[in-house]
């Protein structure tokens, strides 16, 4: 939207005033190359009105702030209120009037009141009551809607200035009002290295910083729902970002309580650049921290980055069980007028998702991001009350209608706060959680879904498909040790920060967090070997062969060997699991069978639980020579044999000794 015309014709006149006075004094002319200065005359402003709603029992209040910039004093200033009772019954001609390029029908003066003189720059709140029988406004229910204000500032009849503004005329209250929600993420505008990612939430969380400024305009309000990196919040509060950081988590995860709250993945990676590769997302909410406070919030929605949603985007947030997709681009997927419901259904492959469109112009006077869209809060409250009633009174008009705050939203609380308040008091809206109606069934979409639509900056499907093949073998390794989970997360949120959608566009600070991960990734896949022996003999039918492995993965492991020979003369079973400490080597044995004889080659495969390999393959060989063993043994048989023979045979042939006694007989001895 512009800005008011009418400053500029009021400029315009006073320069041309001015230069006309000089132009009559004598021996005066106008300079040849003279420049002219912008003059800045007076205004007037709204600042307040009450009530929100006006009924026919109503008082009207008006509150303006009339300002005088210039360097001469206002004589005789006087406010005077006017009302177009024409009901704007069209969004396009509430614009349309407000920036004053349709003049509708001749607006009725209400109320006057003259302002005492005001001294250069001097500002002065002015306050117009008005009861509302005095209107002129018809009674009955289908007369409701905005109706439009003039507010003019005028010095001794001369117009100097206007404003334009809306009262909600509400006689009757509604019976079926509109279910309004709005979702505000609270996710991280920076992301990269640590020590990049510390200063940017440092600044992002610390009082007065974005993130603490939408924390402290939606806060009282439990109709706004939370979209939310749960990475960020664990972050903070693990004191990456300082005191701060750790108290702004404390007050968003107590705030949390009661309210709904949709935890993103970790690091609210790019769910269009991963479905276009294929590719799951590296973390998710549930598997970061388990037990964390976090892991209690839903887990079923799905926020793209700002672009036109597509299909293959659609198919994988249901795939992962996220197949509530909140439109963050309405625009590109206009459906025209009336202004259409925000729940649709769409089919997929995986099955049908529910689709959550926002309404642009909503969500952009919610963020602010309207340009001289209002002189004040006020006004640009007023504004969005307008087109909230008109929405609400059209004709097959939505039952349901959403706003969505972009994710580099930097409210002002006081303001915000205010505007979600007057939401919510809406006689004619219904603030609700989204997920009080989020789960209805939704009509067709009204537009057409393109297959693939890649954003600009979107990090390349090659990237991430290369990147995850990397981290499926890291995940492959990692099972065996002691705590998977606090093995691999440094490695796997620095992959999903890489795939962060903060970082569309930024190929410098991804490409840095791509290549750290990759290093942390093989880190991982290499972190179990086998030292290589030299070869080794096996002279028996069957034994234990050793394998000596080393653990570089910082934590205890426990794997299994198993050994296949090239060769069948040799038959090897699968070793028992052993457990090897961190920084250590280890020699396990692996029971061996021998059929013949001859060299074999073995391939040493490293092996979990579940049978999968751990570690790099390895090779040795095994020199078999099974009948060694028995060669031997009828060997040292015979030699033993012939040691026995010769014994007996030498013993034998010595015969009696001459020095032997013979022996005594009995004779002999009785003589």
């Amino acid at each position: 939207m512009a800005a008011r015309a009418v400053r500029g014709r009021v400029a315009t006149a006073l320069v041309t005033l001015c230069t006309l006075a000089l132009l009559a004094l004598p021996g005066t002319s106008a300079p040849a190359a003279a420049v002219t200065p912008e003059i800045a005359g007076p205004t007037v402003v709204v600042t307040g009105m009450a009530p929100a709603a006006v009924t026919p029992e109503s008082i009207v209040t008006i509150d303006v702030s009339v300002t005088n910039p210039t360097s001469a004093e206002l004589e005789a200033p006087r406010v005077d209120l006017s009302i177009v009772r024409y009901r704007i019954s069209t969004r396009s001609v509430l614009d349309a009037w407000y920036l004053e390029d349709q003049y509708l029908v001749a607006p009725g003066l209400v109320a006057r009141e003259d302002v005492a003189p005001l001294a250069a720059g001097e500002t002065r709140s002015v306050r117009l009551t008005v009861p509302a029988e005095t209107l002129g406004l018809l009674t009955y229910p289908e007369a409701a809607g905005p109706r439009g204000l003039i507010v003019t500032l005028a010095d001794g009849g001369v117009v100097l200035d206007e404003t334009r503004t809306f009262l909600l005329w509400q006689p009757e209250v509604d019976p079926d009002p509109m279910d309004v929600s709005i979702v505000a993420p609270v996710t991280a505008r920076t992301t990269g290295v640590l020590e990049d990612r510390a200063r940017g939430l440092t600044g992002e969380v610390a009082p007065g910083g974005r993130l603490d400024a939408v924390l402290q305009a939606t806060r009282g309000q439990p109709g706004v729902t939370w979209a939310v990196d749960p990475a960020l919040v664990e972050d903070a509060a693990a004191g990456l970002a300082g005191d701060a950081g750790v108290a702004w988590a404390q007050a968003l995860v107590a705030a949390a309580e009661g309210r709904d709250v949709y935890a993103l993945d970790p690091y609210d990676p790019d769910v269009a650049a991963l479905a276009h590769a294929d590719v799951e997302p590296f973390l998710t909410s549930s598997s970061r921290t388990p037990g964390s406070a976090v892991t209690e919030w839903r887990e079923d929605l799905t926020l793209p980055g700002p672009g036109a949603v597509d299909l293959e985007t659609l198919t994988a947030a249901v795939r992962e069980d996220r197949g509530t997709v909140v439109l963050e681009a309405p625009d590109e997927l206009s459906t025209g007028t009336p202004t259409p419901d925000a729940l649709a259904t769409w089919p997929t492959a995986a099955g049908p998702a529910t689709t959550l469109t926002p309404d642009a112009e909503l969500s952009a006077l919610l963020q602010g991001t309207v340009p001289d869209v209002a002189r004040s809060a006020f006004e640009a409250r007023q504004l969005m009350l307008a087109e909230l009633a008109i929405v609400s009174f059209e004709t097959d008009g939505p039952e349901h209608l959403l706003l969505v705050a972009g994710r580099s939203w930097h409210p002002d609380a006081v303001d915000t706060t205010t505007t979600l308040t007057a939401i919510d008091q809406a006689p004619f809206v219904d603030l609700r959680p989204l997920s009080e109606w989020a789960a209805e069934p939704g009509g067709a979409f009204g537009a057409d879904v393109p297959p693939q639509v890649v954003a600009p900056g979107e990090v390349s499907a090659r990237a991430l498909q290369r990147a995850d093949g990397l981290a499926d073998e890291a995940r492959r390794v990692a099972q065996v040790a002691a705590d998977p989970d606090a093995l691999l997360e440094p490695y796997l949120s620095t992959l999903a920060a890489a795939s962060s959608v903060a970082l569309r566009g930024e190929s410098a600070s991804r490409a840095t967090l791509l290549t750290s991960a990759e290093k942390q990734g093989r880190s991982i896949a290499t972190g179990l070997t086998v030292v290589e022996g030299s070869t080794v003999n096996l002279i028996a039918a069957s034994g234990d062969l050793p394998v000596t492995l080393r653990n570089d993965l910082g934590q205890p492991v426990t794997v299994g060997v198993m050994l296949r020979p090239s060769d069948p003369r040799l038959k090897a079973e699968p070793s028992e699991q052993v457990t090897i400490e961190p920084g250590t080597t280890a020699s396990v044995t692996v029971p061996v069978t021998a059929i013949g004889s001859g060299n074999v080659d073995v391939d040493v495969q490293v092996l979990a639980v579940d049978g999968a390999v751990v570690a790099a393959p390895a090779q040795f060989t095994v020199r078999v020579r099974a009948d060694w063993e028995s060669t031997g043994t009828a060997v040292v048989g015979v030699a033993l044999l012939v040691l026995l023979v010769a014994g007996i045979t030498r013993t034998v042939r010595r015969g009696r000794s001459a020095s032997r006694m013979a022996p005594m007989r009995p004779e002999e001895e009785a003589t």
